[in-house]
């Protein structure tokens, strides 16, 4: 940044010798003797005193060499900035999302942080909720996407990817607008008798299976019926079609307009967190760990 003349007589004033100045500055010892004759000519003084054992600065030389210094240092620390600035664009974080498993938590976490946001932008890639999208979203995770927000509580993602628990959503039931019970505020075990429940098959999920495991318990003479491995919207449609209650999780409260969520007289709840990689990068293991940190200050990894 500053003039090759200032920086010759640098090299100069700190060797003591145009010839070993020349050698750190990759040029012949006679460019360096004229750079400097043209550099005293151009400031009026003599900056060396010359002799056969080197060169030595002048007063004049050595004040000037003071000031110089000095700039260079500051020269040296302003390229420093503007390197770090350069090297400060945030990194995208891509979030998939979807109706079923949307990312707001996670854009409501970061929201809240306007000054930890600018070492990171969000990236929204929607995904589809059947079975094709779904699969598509776990092989594109770590890839063509970072991370989603997901209940986890089922084998498959435990077993395959790392999870960050923000939190837990609440288990309930969902009740179809035509069913009596749609009447009610909330639900007790008894008034799951005589009716049919859909729940995920046996050995996907922790909790859903201490659910259906109690309900064997208390005799209950509920209908079990089975959904798939995982919910998409066509499992709303089939509890309204068929007029079945469907355990559900607290956030779905708006996917479907003739589907009313009440609360169970249960503490049944599902853990929520960001599903990511298991061998992310340092950027993404940096990201994961400020959103625990917005979720809850004290809360810790939990690698699953």
């Amino acid at each position: 940044m500053l003039a090759k003349s200032t920086l010759v007589f640098l090299s100069v004033a700190e060797q003591g010798s145009f010839s070993k100045a020349s050698r750190q500055l990759y040029l012949s010892p006679v460019a360096i003797m004229k750079q400097i004759n043209l550099f005293e000519a151009e400031v009026g003084v003599q900056l060396f005193k010359r002799s056969k054992r080197g060169v030595t600065l002048t007063p004049a030389g050595e004040v000037l060499y003071q000031d110089a210094h000095q700039l260079q240092k500051q020269a040296q620390a302003a390229l420093k900035r503007v390197r770090q600035l350069a090297n400060q664009d945030p990194t995208i974080i891509r979030v998939g999302t979807s109706l079923l498993r949307s990312c707001e938590p996670l854009i409501h976490l970061w929201s809240q942080q306007t000054t930890q946001n600018a070492e990171f932008r969000i990236q929204i890639v929607p995904f589809t909720d059947d079975g094709l999208g779904l699969n598509q979203l776990l092989k594109m995770v770590g890839h063509q996407i970072d991370c989603f927000i997901s209940p986890y509580d089922t084998i498959q993602l435990k077993r395959n990817f790392s999870i960050q628990k923000l939190g837990d959503y609440d288990c309930q039931i969902g009740v179809p607008t035509q069913n009596t019970l749609a009447n009610k505020s909330a639900l007790t075990w008894t008034d799951l008798d005589n009716q049919r429940l859909l729940l995920l098959k046996s050995g996907v999920s922790t909790t859903i299976d201490a659910i259906r495991q109690q309900l064997l318990q208390r005799r209950s003479t509920v209908a079990l019926r089975n959904l798939n491995q995982f919910y998409d919207l066509s499992s709303f449609n089939q509890s309204v079609e068929q007029n079945s209650l469907i355990e559900v999780i607290s956030p779905w409260a708006t996917i479907h307009p003739n589907l009313k969520l009440l609360p169970m007289d249960w503490h049944y709840q599902i853990p929520y967190g960001l599903v990511y990689a298991k061998h992310p990068s340092p950027e993404i293991q940096k990201f994961v760990k400020l959103t625990a940190q917005l979720a809850a200050p004290t809360t810790e990894f939990d690698q699953l």
